[in-house]
């Protein structure tokens, strides 16, 4: 999710999409949707569902043809579940997904962490998704990383990846495809954290940097997505966040 409490620390969209971490996790996530997309049909536009949309930034920034393949998109955020019951509209919990849609397509981008019944969520989405349909989740990795970033967005937990598995599989997903995010920028944050005290008000740890900077952490990052594609094993190494691909299990 492209945290709605962040949000305002950029001028605009197209800041926000130019931000090194932004950019890497586009460039990520369009990775792994690759060999997904390659399988369908060019002619056939899919249906998308950004679960966590924030504003927007993940499926904006995919845009509506990936790869060849015309996706239409649906942005679902929290806030407006959460309108959606302040309002009596008749929704409950996270059934504010359009019911009457299945989706050949759900991202859910840094959401499922903010959710205190995160299997209920997940076994929501699976009943929306279509035959031969796959999620893409992203959350942040590991307990023992846990800092005032996460408590000033609201994280509910951070995921160890066995536990993250064992969520996704007790929901009706079967996993395929597990990758780490932030790998090569793991230890010094490890360091970092280890030696900062909590602070009396939590803050984002999500700066706007300066462009030399910028350009320097995507370099990084962009030496981080290609050696993955090059050595798969390295995705077995510890990230800040994980990656997940998944389609429901079979009946």
């Amino acid at each position: 999710m492209a945290d709605l409490k962040e949000a305002h620390l950029f001028p605009s969209l197209e800041a926000q999409q130019n931000h090194w971490y932004y950019r890497a996790k586009v460039r990520c996530l369009y990775d792994l949707l690759t060999p997904w997309l390659n399988k369908q049909q060019a002619n056939i536009k899919l249906r998308g569902l950004d679960f966590g949309a924030g504003n927007g930034v993940m499926s904006k920034s995919l845009g509506c043809i990936i790869n060849g393949v015309s996706i239409d998109w649906d942005l679902v955020d929290e806030a407006f579940v959460d309108n959606c019951q302040k309002e009596k509209l008749g929704f409950t919990n996270l059934q504010c997904v359009p019911s009457d849609q299945e989706y050949d397509l759900i991202i859910a981008i840094d959401v499922i962490e903010h959710i205190q019944k995160d299997c209920a969520a997940l076994q929501l989405l699976r009943a929306r998704v279509r035959p031969g349909g796959i999620i893409v989740v992203c959350v942040p990795a590991y307990e023992f990383l846990w800092s005032d970033h996460d408590r000033y967005l609201e994280h509910c937990r951070r995921y160890n990846p066995s536990r993250l598995i064992e969520v996704l599989n007790a929901s009706g997903w079967d996993v395929e495809y597990k990758h780490p995010f932030l790998t090569l920028l793991f230890p010094i944050v490890l360091i970092q954290r280890l030696l900062t005290k909590p602070a009396k008000e939590p803050v984002s740890s999500l700066k706007i940097p300066k462009p030399w900077l910028n350009i320097t952490l995507f370099i990084i990052l962009e030496i981080e997505r290609r050696l993955l594609r090059i050595i798969p094993a390295l995705s077995r190494m510890p990230g800040l966040s994980i990656f997940v691909v998944a389609r429901p299990f079979s009946n």
